[in-house]
């Protein structure tokens, strides 16, 4: 029997985090927890917008050694010599203290040595303000726009914004209240050069995108940074991305599953599990109670309206209970304790 009704489709998808993986890489597959997102830095494919206080509170010392160690960092990273480049990053230096700087856009960076050049150019200023921090950020802002407007060529990179920070002397609480609405949920990542300076740590805590507030203090604060903009790469754009906290690293940690909803009125018939699927895409595959979690909380809010969704789970031509994985493989049921409250014949 068909029947006539409005149906939700519960979509996932990797279109949207193939700038994991460079052309031609194989997705790792969602058979268990959920489909993490690569750590191989040189994958990458973003735009970095470094803003480096640049007041007497960082001091000459820490200046230096951050100019160090970044250059030595970003080696891993491919500097993009042309913009259309795919898997390759574009660098932006601006310095702020009481008033804030553009020191090079996005395509003035064009090699580690321009980079390391750039970084150990930069001086500390004479005044012990971090006032300028919120002009830096609308500086990003016009270098990204300006960037945006004269590239010809489609590119797929993400927004980083990137603050480095030594006090928050004299800064305006505004920045703080406006920052969530300049970004538009892009990532940011904040390196904390004075953690003891509770106010400057209560700060970058609040503006950083989960997990991404580090500190100078903390020996792997170089690795963790490297590890955030792969994070930060690995993204959904409009889709919701499954998030989750890594209980073993203490952080929160995003996957490179990507949900979404679909809608529509008409016929379906129930011995078609599999409605449709489009690139990279497949009707949701649910392996662990995380995945669980997600997906019911996606579809709470319309359950009134649309009151049948169809995720993944159907039977193969061996009358198996499996599920379909990005490249059009089965994936066995696995999580079964999901599904222990039904009865399948």
């Amino acid at each position: 029997m068909l029947l006539l009704t409005l149906l939700g489709f519960v979509v996932l998808t990797s279109g949207n985090v193939l700038r994991n993986h460079k052309f031609g890489d194989i997705l790792i597959g969602s058979n268990d927890f959920a489909t993490p997102c690569s750590t191989n830095i040189s994958n990458t494919w973003v735009n970095i917008f470094l803003m480096i206080d640049v007041s007497t509170s960082m001091g000459t010392a820490n200046l230096r050694q951050l100019a160090l160690s970044l250059s030595s960092e970003f080696t891993q990273l491919s500097i993009a010599t042309n913009s259309c480049q795919p898997h390759t990053n574009q660098i932006a230096v601006i310095t702020y203290s009481d008033t804030a700087n553009i020191v090079a856009n996005l395509t003035q960076i064009q090699s580690h040595q321009d980079l390391a050049n750039t970084l150990l150019s930069l001086k500390i200023s004479n005044s012990s303000s971090a006032f300028g921090i919120a002009k830096a950020l609308n500086l990003s802002v016009e270098v990204w726009n300006d960037f945006d407007f004269n590239d010809f060529c489609p590119t797929d990179r993400v927004n980083v914004f990137v603050f480095v920070g030594a006090s928050v002397n004299n800064v305006d609480v505004t920045f703080v209240e406006n920052l969530p609405f300049i970004v538009n949920h892009q990532s940011v990542i904040t390196i904390n050069a004075n953690p003891k300076d509770a106010v400057l740590t209560q700060v970058f805590n609040y503006i950083s995108s989960p997990s991404f507030n580090l500190s100078m203090a903390d020996k792997n604060v170089y690795k963790d940074f490297t590890w955030a903009l792969t994070q930060a790469n690995c993204d959904c754009s409009s889709f919701e991305q499954l998030t989750a906290f890594n209980t073993t690293a203490n952080k929160w940690q995003k996957y490179a599953d990507c949900f979404q909803l679909y809608s529509f009125t008409g016929y379906h018939d129930p011995a078609n599990s599999i409605c449709f699927e489009m690139g990279r895409s497949t009707d949701a595959t649910i392996t662990s109670t995380v995945k669980e979690n997600f997906v019911r909380q996606m579809v709470k809010d319309w359950s009134n309206e649309i009151p049948i969704w169809f995720i993944g789970l159907h039977r193969n031509a061996q009358k198996k209970w499996v599920w379909t994985d990005y490249d059009g493989s089965e994936v066995p049921v696995g999580f079964s304790s999901l599904f222990s409250q039904f009865q399948f014949s």
